[in-house]
């Protein structure tokens, strides 16, 4: 099993519990953590043990830099006249950016699969089913700006649509090679173009296009790449329950049991809220936080929903 995920340094905390949670999860994994250039030394001076001998450190730099990313949202503006030029949300987009390319660019060998930084896997998960994965869907984060930005890239109208924005994504080779076609489908990928500039331009010109700026969430590589795995005939769409609302303070290891019970796959910490000095929640403080949580996944009536959605190719 091939992990990987893109951090910062104050997601340090959950990246390590998540990694202890697959030690215990999964007999055999490597994991690849991708970081800014600048904070290498403390990521490097946690993971010196050799118990993290499967973790390989990847800086930023290596797929590229955010300053070119800067350079090429400037061009895009300059080139296409767009009026309004931000940088405010700039460098979210980057982290998509990223983890879209680092798929791309090592997912036509090996299975691979991303976890966001802030998220620990609490359950075990498949993620595969013979040449296709599994998608995992939610009701949690209903945003309509990721699946309009899917339907704009890939030509295609959804019937019932439902996130994949659920803090994971796997993909095979044979669905990195269909991903690959589709989005040279919506902008070609140039003779000599790196693979991390072409998904630049594909993320924030089909943004641009679609709002004129980047004043907010219009994108995710969940939803984008998920769409692209059913379009290439994964139907292995299942829910996952996980825990992230209000998620200021550290589970025990009894209330994490207590949460398998109700089915609960992850926790999702915000960095801001979580590290290691951070207090347990004590058990009323849980209850309110488990079923708040499990309210907002299913207010929806989703399960109904959710064995309805359709996906209408070749919408021009």
């Amino acid at each position: 099993m091939n992990f990987f995920s893109v951090s910062k340094f104050n997601n340090s905390f959950t990246i390590v519990q998540n990694i202890e949670r697959l030690r215990s999860l999964y007999s055999k994994f490597n994991y690849s953590l991708i970081i800014p250039i600048q904070e290498k030394d403390k990521f490097e001076k946690i993971f010196k043990n050799k118990i993290y001998h499967n973790v390989n450190i990847i800086t930023e730099n290596q797929i590229i830099s955010l300053e070119e990313f800067k350079g090429i949202y400037d061009l895009i503006i300059k080139k296409n006249k767009f009026k309004v030029k931000n940088y405010q949300n700039l460098g979210w987009y980057y982290q998509q950016v990223l983890k879209i390319s680092f798929a791309i660019g090592n997912g036509l060998k090996d299975n691979l699969v991303m976890i966001d930084a802030d998220t620990i896997l609490i359950r075990k998960l498949e993620f595969f089913n013979f040449n296709n994965s599994i998608i995992y869907l939610t009701p949690y984060e209903r945003n309509i700006p990721y699946m309009e930005i899917s339907e704009l890239i890939y030509k295609i109208k959804f019937a019932n649509w439902n996130s994949a924005t659920s803090q994971l994504f796997s993909t095979t080779p044979s669905e990195i090679n269909f991903l690959k076609k589709a989005l040279n489908n919506f902008i070609i990928q140039e003779k000599g173009e790196s693979i991390a500039y072409w998904i630049s331009r594909i993320i924030l010109k089909s943004v641009l296009i679609k709002y004129e700026n980047l004043n907010g969430s219009f994108f995710s590589e969940q939803d984008l790449i998920s769409t692209s795995n059913q379009l290439n005939g994964s139907n292995n769409l299942k829910i996952i329950s996980f825990i992230r609302f209000n998620l200021k303070k550290k589970l025990t290891f009894n209330q994490i049991l207590i949460a398998k019970l109700f089915g609960i796959s992850h926790l999702t910490y915000e960095a801001r809220l979580i590290n290691k000095f951070t207090k347990n929640a004590n058990y009323f403080e849980f209850f309110i936080i488990l079923f708040h949580n499990l309210y907002l996944m299913y207010k929806r009536n989703f399960i109904k929903i959710f064995k309805n959605q359709k996906i209408i190719k070749d919408v021009q």
